[in-house]
């Protein structure tokens, strides 16, 4: 009933995987860079949110995904 045979295939499997994925960025690194990204952009409102948004994604790529970024930079914003 256990089946641990299959268990420690899948283990094996996710750890190769996780070798070939890009390493996360933390909430705290992500909000660092939107905050650099609306300082060189000069950024205060709300309706500039896209110039940051992209900005950020093109320099964190996929270590991030966009809502994260999205959340981080209204509330900054507001």
């Amino acid at each position: 009933m256990g089946r641990e045979d299959l268990l420690s295939t899948e283990k094996a499997q996710l750890e190769v995987l996780n070798r070939y994925l890009p390493q996360l960025l933390s909430i705290e690194e992500v909000t660092e860079v939107v905050k650099k990204k609306m300082a060189e952009l000069g950024v205060s409102e709300m309706r500039d949110m896209g110039r940051v948004m992209g900005a950020v994604m093109a320099e964190v790529g996929s270590r991030t995904d966009g809502n994260t970024v999205k959340n981080i930079v209204s509330g900054l914003l507001k």
